[in-house]
This record gives structure tokens, C-alpha cells and sequence, in this order.
């Protein structure tokens, strides 16, 4: 009895395929139905979905011809490519985009909503998904981007000669206008911003040049004044120098008249005492010998006599001449013109009073055409005010190929939708009527 019950369930466990086959055909039209509504509901979606195009720009490095003005009128030098890495850093510029998706009211693309009905949380939240829409790539071609040891360099010294500049957006002609239109948004900032740059630059150069001007003037004047103080001690030290040795000089000069007047006068005494009226030579007084006679008294009756000691046979120049030539040395007492040396002295000390060099250090009214370094400023003066910063709109790019509407269709595949509709239509209707067997063969056994 065990037995047979055992083989029952063994027998009722057994799937017959064909008779399950010949089962699910008969519930044929709930599979169709299945289909169908799936179908139908894939063909909608697809229709309905919203319809998104990608729209794609490409620019290049601009030519030499391009940056000619802004290297000619600028004060920084800039190649093609470096000047290209500029504009590829700013056409990434979140705060650049988000200025012209704000004033292109990017935001209400897909809402046809103005800005003023919309919360900046809104306006926030639509950015943040356009900037993930939006994308700037470097897609320089690989035969001519830099390689080390065979492999591309990447990260800030990668060559950059190309870049790709891509949106998808629901309407594929406000992309293209808007891509466009960044485009030359970014170059018209970052001109901008160049601009400012070097205007600051050189009013920083400017100022510069001006702080070491007034510096080296500065300095120059504090030499000029040390210069004079010590070229006012130096002439005061010469001036006192000079009119000592000229007090000095007269003195002796007087001192040696008086000695001079003194011994003219013991002569006359003598040549007096003896009558000599008329000057003797030694040949007189060898020759006459009353003279000599005379001579020999007087001589050895005034051997200590001061007169006889100082006139040395001056008084042999008689009695006329010794006056005369004493009238005239007493008439010099007070006349210093005949001071041997006393004029050169005098246009010594007349030099020395009237140092030309320190009159000039003290009639200079400007230091500036004596002041070498500040005369080479004036050159990089006159080089910066030249630079104008007037740039007849250079381009930072060349643009290969303008975004044009439609661009690409994205995100929507007809194909795709009706097969997961027909797939999914299938799965759907035979698990519906494996559901209706299992149904019927159970209330069959009960």
C-alpha cells in the first residue's frame, strides 16, 4: 500500500512537457494580450519621454596673427598654446559659466519658467545639473600631444592644442547658440581679466620705479649735503690755514723791515760820525787813506758799540743814500704789497673761500640730471607709459567647428524600447498563465 502511494507522488511531481506545451497554447491569447499592452505601452513612453540632443563645439589654438596686437601692446609675451591654456582654464571656469547660464536664464530650458518665478535653491539646483550636462575636454589628437619615454604626459603639462566643448539640453538650438555664444563670452572675460591684470601690473611697476626714484633722490641729497658739510670743514681748515701762513708771511716780512731799518740806521749813525755823504767802494777805502784812518779810530774806539756791530760797512753807502733808502723802508711799515709772496697767498685764500664744486653742490636746484639710476628709471618709465593695454579684440582660439542644431539625439532608442516592451510583454503573459494552469490543475485534484 506504501508502495503505491509512493509512486503516485512520484507521478504527480513529473512535468510533461508537452502537455504543459499544448496547456500555455491554449493560453496563447493571454500571453498576445500581454504583448500587446506592453508594446503599446513602450511605444508611448518612447514617444513621450523627453527628447535630449547633444551639441559639440571644438577649438584650437589660435595663430600668431591673432596674439600679434596683444604681444605688441601688452606687457607679457604669450605663444599660441600658452595663451590656449589660459582660455581652456577659463572656458572650465564654474564661476564664468554660471554668470552666462544665469543671463542666458539657462535655468528654465526644460520649464519655459522665468527666473524671477524661481528660488535661488532652484537656480542652484538647475545649475548643478546643467554643469553636469556641460563638459570641456582636452581632445588634443594623439600624434601631437607630448610624450616621455614613449608615454603621454598628462595633468598641466599635457599639450593642449585642442579642446571639445559639449551640452546636452531639450533643445538643441538654444544649445547650439549657448555653446556659441560661451565661446566668445570667455574670451571677451578673460580679455577682461588679462586686461586688469597687466593694468595692474604696471601700476605696480610704475610705483616701483617711482619708490626707487624717490629713494636713490633721497639718497642722492643726503650725499650732497654730507658732501657740503665736509667740503665746509675742509675749507674752513684751509681757509684758517692759508690766512695763518699769510699773518705769518707779513710778520716776517715787517719783522725782517724793522730788522732791516735797524741796521740802515746804525750804518747812518756811523757814515754820519765819519762824514761819509757819498757811498765808498772798497776801492775808496783802501785808496784814501784819511778814510781809513778815520775807520781805524772809530773801529777800535767802538768795537763793543751795538750800531758798529749791526752795520757791517753798510755805512760805506754814505750818509744821503742810508737816509734815503731808510725813508723809503719806513714808508713800507704800513704797506704789505711788497710782501714777497703775499698775492699768491691772497688768490689762494680767494680760491679756497670760493670753492666753484661747493657753489655748485649748493646752488643745485635739481639732482635728478646728476642721478645715473634714476636716469635708467626714466627709460622704463617712458617703456611703460607706452604700453597702452588697448587690444584690438584678439582671440584666444580658433574655432574649427561651430555648435550646429540638432547635434547629436541622446538618451531616447525606439529599437531598444520595443524589444524590452515585447521581452518584457512575453515574461509577463506566460508567468500569467503558468498562474492560470497551476490554477486549473489544482482544482482538477480537489
Amino acid at each position: 500500500m506504501q508502495d503505491n502511494k509512493t509512486t503516485n507522488i512520484t507521478h504527480d511531481d513529473e512535468i510533461n512537457l508537452g502537455e504543459l506545451f499544448i496547456k500555455l497554447w491554449g493560453q496563447k491569447w493571454i500571453v498576445t494580450i500581454s504583448v500587446s499592452l506592453c508594446l503599446i505601452l513602450s511605444i508611448i513612453y518612447a514617444q513621450t519621454r523627453p527628447v535630449a540632443y547633444e551639441v559639440k563645439a571644438v577649438v584650437t589654438t589660435p595663430g600668431n596673427d591673432q596674439l600679434l596686437d596683444i604681444n605688441l601692446n601688452g606687457l607679457t609675451k604669450y605663444t599660441p598654446e600658452s595663451i590656449f591654456k589660459l582660455y581652456f582654464k577659463e572656458l572650465k571656469s564654474p564661476a564664468l559659466l554660471r554668470d552666462y547660464f544665469e543671463d542666458k536664464k539657462m535655468h528654465s530650458i526644460e520649464d519655459n519658467v522665468n527666473k524671477e518665478s524661481k528660488t535661488q535653491n532652484e537656480i542652484d539646483a538647475a545649475f548643478l545639473s546643467f554643469l553636469k550636462q556641460m563638459k570641456v575636454i582636452n581632445s588634443t589628437p594623439e600624434f601631437l600631444q607630448k610624450t616621455v619615454e614613449g608615454k603621454i604626459v598628462k595633468g598641466s603639462d599635457a599639450s593642449l592644442l585642442q579642446a571639445d566643448i559639449t551640452l546636452i539640453t531639450a533643445d538643441s538650438q538654444i544649445t547650439a547658440e549657448f555653446i556659441n555664444g560661451y565661446i566668445e563670452f570667455v574670451n571677451e572675460q578673460l580679455l577682461e581679466k588679462m586686461q586688469k591684470e597687466q593694468l595692474a601690473r604696471k601700476q605696480q611697476q610704475l610705483s616701483e620705479l617711482k619708490r626707487i626714484q624717490d629713494l636713490v633722490l633721497s639718497v642722492e641729497k643726503k650725499q650732497r649735503e654730507l658732501s657740503i658739510l665736509k667740503m665746509k670743514e675742509n675749507q674752513s681748515i684751509q681757509v684758517v690755514k692759508i690766512e695763518a701762513e699769510i699773518k705769518s708771511t707779513i710778520n716776517v716780512y715787517f719783522e725782517n723791515l724793522e730788522a732791516q731799518i735797524v741796521q740802515l740806521k746804525a750804518s747812518l749813525s756811523i757814515a754820519q760820525q765819519l762824514n761819509i755823504v757819498e757811498p765808498k767802494s772798497l776801492a775808496d777805502f783802501y785808496s784814501d787813506s784819511s778814510l781809513a784812518g778815520k775807520i781805524e779810530i772809530y773801529t777800535s774806539e767802538n768795537k763793543g758799540n751795538n750800531d758798529y756791530m749791526l752795520a757791517d760797512k753798510g755805512y760805506l753807502l754814505g750818509i744821503k743814500f742810508l737816509m734815503a733808502e731808510i725813508t723809503e723802508l719806513e714808508k713800507r711799515r704800513k704797506n704789505s704789497r711788497f710782501v714777497e709772496g703775499l698775492a699768491e697767498l691772497n688768490q689762494k685764500l680767494l680760491i679756497a673761500k670760493n670753492n666753484p664744486e661747493l657753489t655748485a653742490l649748493q646752488n643745485r636746484a635739481d639732482d635728478k640730471p646728476y642721478v645715473a639710476a634714476y636716469l635708467n628709471t626714466l627709460d622704463k618709465v617712458e617703456k611703460l607709459e607706452q604700453v597702452n593695454l588697448k587690444f584690438n579684440n584678439p582671440k584666444f582660439y580658433q574655432l574649427t567647428q561651430e555648435a550646429i542644431a540638432p547635434g547629436n539625439l541622446v538618451g531616447r532608442s525606439k529599437n531598444i524600447y520595443l524589444a524590452l516592451g515585447i521581452v518584457l510583454g512575453g515574461m509577463l503573459g506566460l508567468m500569467l498563465a503558468l498562474i492560470r494552469i497551476a490554477i486549473a490543475n489544482y482544482r482538477e485534484k480537489h
